[in-house]
């Protein structure tokens, strides 16, 4: 159970990682493998090189305590390409005291690559950057390190294998010849170092194969021999090379062996390049290397290697991108976090038909279409797709599809549709001219706290947190109201704060009329609590107040964008506190300007549903049975004259509200919703104290000072359960006594 290091150090067994036998299944060479082991050095999972000698590892984890940890990435490849282990192993050591963990990385790609690494997403476009044979070409074109290939059986071509490391270009060492000394015409020794580097460096890391052949061509003079030693006879001599190094814009003669170490070249590499020049008059391209170069330079094109040039017209594909660039579009609604797909507004059924239509503004504009192919081609670069997903579907929509839904019904419903998406855009125009401001706002989709990737904290109960989105559609700006369960309920008291805070700030800016869009959701956007919040706003501040709602199932809003924005800045990132979503809401947009944000707690909300307060009871505009009701609201205006007008269609006329209006002496001046911090339930909050080990210690102060009840729901549910099943055995052993009628 231990084992003796070179320094006859005892070591424990519960400090080893591996255990190395050979073939024959003999534990080999212990006081070495010690070494290996404990100083974590050239450890890898498949293979380990140990005084000259193969052996195999077996990974003990499973038995031995988990003291320290070693991850690896890349195994198989690391062993099969004699790479470097040190440069890709993480090692990782758990305190068994507080289950801390600590890092020992040097970077914090390595530290997180297991965790943050996505999976690799099909697609249906080619990316030959992405392929590892053109990356090994572009890495040999910059000079780096890469892997090359090889035959398995030099006799054989059958089978190449990639698997051979290459060695980077690296600058000789200058010139220091006597003889270059002597002579007039080199100047090796007037070149500095910091020069040769700055010219191996523009060579290698700037320039393509092309560029490097014409550096080369252009810095090098082919001269005729100017005596003849040989009579008689052909010389295999006809020509002498000079070598020469730009030096700011100047050309330095310089020995061959100057120019060759000062390039990283080599002698043949110079020699085939020259003699090419030499018979065509053109540097040589007979080379296999990845070279992402403009297909619309004609100068490239014409030296590249004989293969057939495709010709396409600049201007048609310009024609067919300003076309898909013109198709409205929107993000998903429901599954922003798994599509980042847009998807087409139009009534288009299929990609025939959108190339139909492509075909049709051409020849309406006078300009030749491209080609089906060349059209699927392109379209695959914009990211749009016809098909909406089965969440972001229309109920109405569907269930007519499926012959549920008459069709007047149907007609009525893409009526409103249309009537809702021109009023919306009407509005939206006037607020860009400053006749007005118009907004909208919605909820985001519900957050937990803590958002944490441990498996244990799936099955634990977390804090809800929850924001309120108001977008200007004029000026794009956005207000985020982020809380949590812990400093308030959902109730409409809650978002009536959030807006009319928000309308506040904006009346202060300019005292225009304000029209806020948003969709039917009854306890949120359409209801007397609110309303009344309004009226009051619009008597206090004398200005009118609009509220529009869209059509169900298509309530797609300027909003989604910002939700689908903030919840891409803190994905695969541990949220711990609700502070933090406010603070990854900021840094989400950079242009125009970052989204503010703002965390509410208890002492911000007010009481709008207290009834001496309340002018409207209801915002029914009837009582009668067959009168509209609530859900049927498209427009409610609220004057400054303390009246509230109504529409059920945007093409009606406005109607005053039938309810008798109260009088109210007190505008605005509502009391707060909470004296003190609401309560979580206890259930929550042990869940919460139990996911503490799994965040840093300095956000368990959050999680100390929450509020939680004296009892716990799941207890009581399991006694109130306990009591019916007691009764019903009771009342079986009553009716035992009956006696049984025959």
């Amino acid at each position: 159970n231990r084992c003796e290091q070179e320094n006859n150090e005892i070591i424990n067994i519960d400090d080893l990682e591996c255990v190395v036998y050979d073939e024959a299944g003999v534990l080999k060479n212990v006081n070495a493998l010690c070494n290996y082991v404990i100083n974590n050095e050239n450890c890898v999972d498949n293979k380990i090189n140990l005084e000259d000698n193969d052996v195999n590892i077996v990974n003990l984890t499973d038995i031995i305590s988990n003291h320290d940890t070693l991850s690896i990435r890349n195994l198989n490849d690391i062993s099969s390409n004699n790479y470097d282990v040190n440069d890709y192993v993480v090692h990782e050591k758990v305190d068994s005291n507080d289950n801390t963990l600590t890092d020992h990385s040097q970077t914090s790609e390595e530290k997180n690559y297991f965790s943050e690494t996505e999976p690799k997403k099909r697609k249906k476009i080619a990316e030959p950057k992405e392929w590892d044979r053109n990356k090994a070409k572009i890495l040999r074109m910059k000079g780096s390190a890469y892997l090359g290939y090889r035959r398995e059986n030099p006799k054989n071509t059958k089978k190449i294998l990639h698997d051979v490391m290459r060695e980077s270009r690296k600058m000789g060492a200058t010139c220091n010849s006597p003889t270059c000394r002597r002579w007039k015409n080199r100047h090796c020794n007037t070149i500095s170092e910091n020069e040769r580097e700055q010219m191996f460096n523009e060579f290698w890391k700037e320039m393509n194969w092309e560029s490097k052949k014409m550096f080369v061509c252009s810095t090098v003079d082919i001269l005729e021999t100017k005596q003849k030693t040989v009579k008689g006879t052909n010389s295999r001599r006809g020509s002498s090379f000079f070598y020469f190094l730009r030096i700011n814009g100047k050309k330095v003669p310089v020995c061959q062996s100057m120019y060759l170490s000062t390039l990283g070249l080599k002698k043949s590499e110079v020699r085939y390049w020259i003699q090419n020049y030499k018979s065509t008059n053109l540097p040589t391209i007979k080379c296999n290397s990845f070279i992402d170069d403009d297909e619309n330079n004609e100068e490239d094109n014409a030296i590249k290697e004989d293969r057939p040039i495709v010709k396409k017209s600049f201007q048609k594909i310009v024609t067919l991108q300003r076309f898909f660039d013109s198709l409205p579009t929107l993000p998903s609604h429901y599954c922003r976090k798994t599509s980042k797909k847009l998807f087409l507004q139009t009534d288009v059924k299929s990609w025939r038909q959108l190339y139909n239509m492509y075909i049709e503004k051409c020849n309406n504009d006078s300009e030749e279409p491209v080609s089906r192919h060349t059209f699927d081609r392109e379209k695959k670069g914009h990211n749009i797709d016809i098909y909406i997903p089965k969440k972001d579907r229309c109920d109405t929509c569907t269930s007519f599809e499926n012959n549920h839904v008459k069709n007047e019904l149907y007609e009525k419903h893409l009526k409103r549709k249309e009537s809702t998406r021109n009023e919306k855009q009407k509005d939206k125009d006037a607020a860009k001219q400053e006749m007005c401001h118009t907004i909208c706002c919605d909820l985001m989709a519900v957050q937990c706290v803590p958002n944490i990737r441990a498996s244990s904290a799936y099955y634990k109960l977390k804090l809800t947190a929850h924001n309120f989105t108001v977008y200007n559609l004029a000026t794009h700006d956005a207000m985020a109201y982020w809380f949590d369960e812990s400093e308030c309920s959902m109730s409409a008291s809650v978002f009536a704060s959030c807006l009319v805070d928000y309308l506040c700030q904006l009346l202060d800016q300019s005292m225009r009329t304000i029209i806020v869009y948003s969709d039917g959701c009854g306890y949120q956007n359409r209801n007397s609590i609110l309303s009344n919040a309004l009226l009051h706003l619009s008597v206090d501040k004398k200005v009118t107040i609009i509220q529009k709602y869209l059509e169900k199932g298509h309530t797609q809003m300027e909003c989604d964008s910002a939700h689908s924005t903030i919840e891409r800045s803190y994905k695969n990132i541990d949220v711990y506190l609700p502070s933090q979503y406010s603070i990854h809401t900021i840094a989400a947009r950079k242009f125009p300007k970052p989204y503010p944000s703002r965390l509410l707690d208890h002492t911000f909300f007010k009481d709008f549903s207290i009834a001496e307060m309340m002018v409207y009871k209801s915002i029914r505009p009837g009582h009668r049975p067959g009168n509209p009701t609530v859900n049927e609201l498209r427009w409610i205006q609220y004057e400054p004259t303390g009246l509230i007008y109504y529409k059920i269609n945007f093409e009606d006329d406005l109607q005053l509200l039938p309810t008798r209006p109260k009088h109210v002496t007190k505008f605005n001046s509502f009391p707060k919703l909470y004296e003190s911090r609401p309560t979580i339930p206890k259930d929550k909050w042990t869940d919460l104290q139990s996911l503490k080990a799994f965040m840093p210690s300095d956000t368990h102060a959050f999680y100390d000072n929450l509020i939680c009840e004296d009892e716990s729901k799941r207890t009581l549910k399991r006694q109130q359960a306990a009591e019916k099943k007691n009764e019903s055995q009771k009342n079986q052993e009553d009716f035992s006594f009956f006696p049984s009628v025959t």
